[in-house]
């Protein structure tokens, strides 16, 4: 246990160390490190190499062998980008995260602020995900509040969690997710729940067709948004260069309590399906997306 702990503050001092050196580092640096780091994944650890190829290929049967493997190699220099850009955001000022990350769109949140009416905003790990948490809250109305899967290092986590916090996203563990959405609030409440990873639990899964196969989803968005009848919006990121991204938000349903089961996420997914359909490098295809068959 406590040798646990010390490899665990090991790891955190690192971490630290790194944060701290990026803090110093110019962007066009980040980025000559980046291709380095592109270099490493894809040619020498071979980084889930089968699992982003296997899944490229299930996702796109038209694709020769060569145009996979550019849409693999275009993952992976995103990839660096996006790993070290998420390093370097810790320490970013609001201004200049805010003037990289930008919500092209506020204003559509407004017919149900005034109405004070709480909702879902349904994001992916497309894009840049870290700045998300970090820009998202100063440019709208709303209390943000955004679910995720706590890291299991408890000294990286406060870290972490303090410099989202610091943006006035509000961060709750997806082992809360209950009690945050039967919390009361003064100020209507957005909740942000990134629902493209495979479910663990098969059992509850929601099939949709997504990317022409059968897929399995997270149940978790479609039951909240049933259950309290939160209209639901969806989170377009896109990359317009390195370092600079911007946030398009999309309605998916006004009115869900009235949708049929299943019809909420599958909206949600062939809108992100769009997205990745137009840009696949910028999607997360390091996890494993069809491990489960219907």
């Amino acid at each position: 246990m406590l040798n646990s702990v010390f490899m665990k503050r090991i790891v955190y001092f690192i971490f630290l160390f790194t944060v701290y050196w990026f803090k110093i580092t110019p962007f066009r640096v980040l980025y000559l490190l980046s291709g380095i780091l592109y270099f490493a994944l894809y040619y020498i650890v071979r980084y889930r190499k089968e699992i982003v190829i296997s899944n490229l290929r299930c996702a796109f049967p038209d694709k020769t062998p060569d145009e996979i493997m550019l849409t693999a190699k275009r993952f992976y220099r995103h990839l660096g980008d996006i790993t070290l850009e998420s390093i370097k955001g810790y320490t970013l000022g609001r201004s200049a995260v805010l003037k990289r990350y930008t919500v092209a769109n506020p204003e559509i949140l407004e017919k149900y602020y005034h109405a004070s009416k709480n909702i879902i905003c349904l994001a992916s790990h497309y894009g840049n995900w870290e700045w998300g948490v970090l820009a998202v809250a100063p440019q709208v109305k709303y209390t943000m509040v955004s679910l995720y899967k706590p890291l299991s290092n408890l000294f990286v986590e406060k870290f972490i969690a303090a410099k989202r916090a610091g943006s006035g996203m509000k961060m709750v563990s997806i082992y809360d997710t209950k009690k945050s959405f039967e919390l009361v609030t003064e100020n209507p409440t957005g909740f942000i729940m990134a629902a493209d990873q495979c479910p663990s639990n098969i059992e509850k899964a929601i099939w949709v067709r997504f990317l022409d196969k059968d897929t399995a989803c997270l149940h978790g968005a479609e039951y909240y948004t049933k259950k309290y009848n939160m209209p639901v919006l969806f989170f377009d990121v896109q990359k317009r260069k390195r370092g600079n991204y911007i946030l398009t938000i999309k309605e998916v349903y006004k009115d869900p309590v009235n949708a049929q089961n299943g019809e909420v996420t599958a909206a949600y997914m062939k809108l992100l399906e769009q997205s990745i359909r137009e840009r696949p490098e910028y999607w997360l295809w390091s996890h494993k997306r069809w491990k489960h068959s219907r």
